[in-house]
Order: C-alpha cells, then sequence, then structure tokens
C-alpha cells in the first residue's frame, strides 16, 4: 500500500497479512454461525464479533484505496476505527505509513515501534528500523531547531534612521539688497541738498543768465534725488522683507524657501516659496 520506494518483502508482508485477515474473518464469521451465542459480555482480549470483523475488513480495504488516491487523513481514520475493532498488526503499519504521508512523523514512529512490538520477527524488519532511525533523527532535529528558537529572545527591529536634510544657509542677498537701497537712499538725500543749494545760488545770482542755468542745474539734481529716494526706499524694503522671510525659512528643517529679486522699470518684485 505504500507510495514512493517500498521493498518487495514488505509488500510481501502487507498483502499477505490483508490475506489473513480476511481469511480469518471469513473463518470467524463461518465458526460464529454454529457457535452459540456467549451469556455474558466478551473481555478485552476475545476475538471481535462476527459484524467487527466484517466492519474492520471492509475499513481496511477502503484504506487501501484512499491511500493509494492520497487521503492520507482519511486513511488513517480508517485504520484506526479497523484497528480497535481488530488490532492486526498489518494495520499498525499501514497507519504509519498514513502518519508519515501527513507529515505526524511522532505518530509515526510510535506507529512502527508498536508494529514491531506485535511482529518481532517480520521479514523486512531491517528496513522498518533504518525508516524508524531516520524518522527519529529527523525529530530530533526538529525538537533542538524548536528549543534553540526558543531561548533565542526576539530582537526588536529598529526603525531605518532617516537621514537629517542639510542645514539652511542663510542667504546674503538680502543684504546686498537692502544695502542698495540705502546707498539709493543716501544718494537720494546728497542729490537733495545739492539741488536745494543749486536752487539758492540762482535766486542770489546777479545776472538772469546765471540765475536760469543754476535753476536747471538744481531741478536735474531734484530729479535725481527723487529718483534716488524711490529706488533707494524700495530696495531698502524688499532687502527687508527678504531679510525677515529668510530668517523664517532658516527656523524650518523640511525645506527651504527659494527668493527671487526682480527689479523692472519703476518697481522691484520678490517671488518665491517658502516652506
Amino acid at each position: 500500500m505504500g507510495s514512493g520506494r517500498t521493498s518487495q518483502p514488505l509488500l510481501a508482508l502487507m498483502f499477505g497479512a490483508a490475506t489473513c485477515l480476511s481469511v480469518g474473518l471469513m473463518s470467524t464469521s463461518s465458526h460464529a454461525q454454529t457457535a452459540p451465542a456467549p451469556s455474558v459480555a466478551p473481555g478485552p482480549n476475545a476475538p471481535p464479533s462476527a459484524a467487527a470483523h466484517a466492519r474492520a475488513a471492509e475499513l481496511f480495504k477502503k484504506s487501501v484505496d484512499t491511500y493509494r488516491s492520497g487521503d492520507f487523513k482519511q486513511t488513517v481514520e480508517l485504520l484506526n476505527e479497523a484497528y480497535a475493532l481488530e488490532p492486526q498488526s498489518v494495520l499498525l503499519y499501514n497507519l504509519a505509513r498514513a502518519h508519515e504521508g501527513i507529515g505526524n512523523n511522532d505518530a509515526a514512529i510510535e506507529t512502527y515501534e508498536k508494529f514491531l512490538a506485535q511482529e518481532p520477527n517480520a521479514k523486512d524488519r531491517g528496513a522498518i528500523e533504518q525508516r524508524l532511525t531516520t524518522l527519529r533523527r529527523q525529530r530530533d532535529e526538529r525538537l533542538a531547531l524548536e528549543k534553540k528558537s526558543a531561548s533565542q529572545p526576539v530582537q526588536p527591529t529598529e526603525p531605518a534612521p532617516q537621514e537629517k536634510p542639510p542645514p539652511y544657509k542663510r542667504s546674503v542677498l538680502p543684504y546686498v539688497v537692502g544695502g542698495v537701497g540705502v546707498v539709493g537712499i543716501v544718494a537720494g538725500t546728497v542729490f537733495g541738498v545739492m539741488a536745494s543749494s543749486k536752487r539758492d545760488d540762482a535766486v542770489a545770482a546777479p545776472a538772469q543768465r546765471d540765475a536760469l542755468g543754476l535753476e536747471d542745474d538744481a531741478k536735474s539734481r531734484a530729479t535725481l534725488s527723487n529718483v534716488s529716494f524711490v529706488v533707494g526706499g524700495v530696495l531698502l524694503a524688499a532687502g527687508v522683507t527678504w531679510w525677515v522671510l529668510d530668517l523664517k525659512a532658516s527656523k524650518r528643517t523640511a525645506s527651504t524657501s527659494t527668493l527671487r529679486v526682480g527689479i523692472g522699470a519703476g518697481l522691484v518684485n520678490l517671488e518665491g516659496a517658502l516652506p
């Protein structure tokens, strides 16, 4: 009944036992028809009844079919029931093979040992003992691995360190823009003083021609003063605003702000994104 490699003597033992079981069932059944029914319940070592004998044979036959189809779990159930009705050694061998098919090596070892105890002179005893040696080694290796795993504490997994963003570097451009604005305001002040001085000279000039020339010069300087004041004031305001925004951005670590200054005709634009 086994799958894979099974020696010929062992197969002969299996099917020979199955034949003996069937013949035993038939002889017991015939004897049960002529023998009087017992007046008391049979003891634990008494032979099975005719019905139990027939049922065990039926279960044995079904177990052969389920084993060949690969349904090892059903085979174990059938053989356990059959052995409970009639404890024949061939059932133990087949039961051990079915346990191996499931992967239940502990039960297979126990059942093989029980089979050899009932059949000490089994023809293929050497092959069965060799199989037992292999199963015991596999069991010992599994138990050793389980013991080792249980003795080792589980190491907590640490989260991967996150890379810190590079430190934010403040820009020097706000200082440059603000400085240019201050220079413009200073220049506007100087041109304003010079325009006022030229206007005073024009008023004090004795000749009209000289007065007109000084007046034109005063107007030109006054225009330069106004332009310098406006441009200088706008650049100073832009520099101060940029400096404030850059200071706020330096206190944030997620990202940095990008600011750009655009100078056009008569206006200054601040462009950029804050974190």
